[in-house]
């Protein structure tokens, strides 16, 4: 059985890719090996720029603007769908477990009513004349 290739997922290189097309490159002459080329074999890392080439434009808007999508708006973004989709996960299996076995569903329970508990621990400390929110003009 032939298995697909595991994608590299790791942040550094999906970024060096990304930004890769904003820094224009143009060959130089050639240098004199340097240790930079064999440290590069060393670490399996590819280098963004070999000794014979050197960087003559950095497009900075277009790096901040791929930086700032990668570190800031996609974590948040995925965060937001985290937090909705564990809001309604469970209500929603509950839910559907409960029509499958064919039980009808929970009552909807008035505003209020699991605090009853409360109002009655307030009433025998004598606050049964007081009021929440605001008093009603006459």
């Amino acid at each position: 059985r032939r298995r697909l290739p595991i994608p590299d997922l790791r942040f550094e290189q999906v970024y060096l890719s990304r930004i890769q097309g904003c820094l224009h490159i143009e060959p130089q002459l050639p240098a004199p090996a340097s240790e930079d080329g064999q440290y590069a074999e060393v670490t399996h890392v590819a280098p963004l720029i070999t000794a014979s080439q050197q960087v003559t434009i950095i497009d900075w808007q277009n790096i901040a603007y791929i930086t700032f999508r990668d570190q800031v708006v996609i974590p948040l973004l995925q965060g937001i769908l985290w937090g909705v989709v564990g809001t309604y996960y469970r209500p929603f299996i509950s839910l559907a477990k409960d029509r499958l076995r064919g039980k009808s569903p929970p009552p909807n329970l008035a505003e209020g009513d699991g605090v009853s508990w409360l109002r009655k621990w307030a009433k025998k400390l004598g606050f049964s004349n007081v009021t929440a929110g605001p008093s009603s003009v006459r």
